[in-house]
């Protein structure tokens, strides 16, 4: 059963997913997800890159379907939740699930795929990026980089991304960095 603080986490990431503000998640929302990092990293919607996007956030959509209690091609916020709920039970599975998607550059939406030099790690500039795709302020940006730059060298690494995702799904300490990944929500300060 989910904790109130996870809850309250998924929640958050539901609505920044849920683009155009409906209050379910489609397909058109994962586009529009996609335009978003595209436009953030200057990519021509034609390029490689964006192409690459656009299947990933397909693919991404694909999956959630099958959150989709009701089969009528949206998810509540309920489906949604209950959908984690769920696959989070299953740590094992969960776990072989986030380490796939850190190989493929899925995390969190992309936040891997804002790599755009390729060093295998990512700036602040690079997090401002992606981040302000999610509607997030340039404040709740740097508040969230600070937090997940673990370490302090002013990157953050394939390592600390993917601690800072086991930590967004599975962590109920209120302090834990990966908290931040989507940026600040309910009573997290």
């Amino acid at each position: 059963m989910l904790s109130e603080l996870r809850r309250q986490k998924l929640t958050h990431m539901f609505h920044l997913t849920d683009t155009n503000k409906d209050g379910c998640l489609e397909l058109g929302d994962f586009e529009g997800l996609a335009k978003g990092f595209v436009k953030a990293r200057n990519l021509a919607p034609d390029a490689p890159q964006a192409k690459g996007l656009q299947s990933r956030y397909r693919a991404t959509w694909d999956l959630l379907q099958e959150a989709d209690a009701d089969q009528d091609g949206e998810v509540t916020l309920q489906e949604f939740l209950d959908w984690y709920d769920k696959l989070m039970s299953r740590r094992d599975v969960f776990d072989q699930m986030i380490r796939l998607e850190a190989q493929h550059g899925l995390i969190q939406h992309g936040l891997l795929e804002l790599d755009q030099d390729g060093d295998g790690r990512i700036t602040l500039s690079e997090h401002k990026s992606g981040m302000a795709a999610l509607g997030l302020s340039q404040h709740e940006v740097e508040e969230s980089f600070q937090r997940l730059d673990v370490d302090g060298d002013g990157y953050l690494s394939y390592e600390e991304m993917l601690k800072a995702v086991t930590d967004f799904y599975y962590s109920d300490d209120p302090n834990a960095p990966g908290n931040w990944l989507m940026g600040p929500y309910g009573d997290i300060a």
